[in-house]
C-alpha cells in the first residue's frame, strides 16, 4: 500500500464529499465524510467499469445506439414473418372478418402504444400508410431486399 497526495480545488472537494456522504463513507467513528475514502472508491469504480482517463466517456449513447441499430435490423424480419403468416392463413378468412381482425389490431395498438403517435421525428422522414401510421419506405427499384428462388 501507498501513500498518495493530491492537490485538489474546492469543485473536486465538493464532487468527492458528495460521493462520501452518498456512500456513507466516513472518517472514522464520526459523520464527517472521508474524502480520501471517497477518492479510492472512485478509483476502484473507474476501473471496475473500464473508464480511460483522457477519453469520451459515450459508453451510455453507444449502448443506446448499438441497441437502436439491433432494433431497426430486427423489426423488418418480424414484419416479413407476420406477413408471410397473413398471407398463407387469410385465403380462409372472409372478408367481413378481415376488416374485423384490422379494426381490432388498431384499437390495441391505440391502447398499447398510441402515444408514439406523438413522436415527432428529428432524424427521419415518413410518410403515414393507410391506416395512419409511420412508415419509412423506400422505392421498390433500389431496395436491396428481394426474394429468392426457390
Amino acid at each position: 500500500m501507498s501513500i498518495i497526495s493530491a492537490k485538489l480545488n474546492q469543485n473536486e472537494i465538493d464532487y468527492l464529499e458528495k460521493i462520501a456522504i452518498e456512500n456513507h463513507l466516513f472518517k472514522g467513528e464520526s459523520k464527517e465524510p472521508s474524502v480520501g475514502k471517497a477518492m479510492k472508491e472512485l478509483i476502484k469504480w473507474c476501473q471496475m467499469m473500464n473508464i480511460k482517463i483522457g477519453e469520451k466517456q459515450n459508453n451510455v449513447l453507444s449502448e443506446i445506439q448499438k441497441m437502436l441499430e439491433q432494433i431497426h435490423t430486427t423489426i423488418p424480419h418480424l414484419m416479413y414473418l407476420q406477413r408471410m403468416q397473413i398471407l398463407f392463413q387469410s385465403d380462409a378468412i372472409s372478408d367481413e372478418k378481415i376488416a374485423s381482425c384490422k379494426q381490432q389490431s388498431i384499437d390495441f395498438i391505440n391502447a398499447s402504444c398510441g402515444a408514439f403517435q406523438d413522436i415527432q421525428y428529428q432524424n427521419i422522414s415518413t410518410v403515414e400508410n393507410e391506416n395512419g401510421m409511420s412508415k419509412l419506405p423506400i422505392d421498390k427499384n433500389k431496395s436491396k431486399w428481394k426474394t429468392t428462388k426457390v
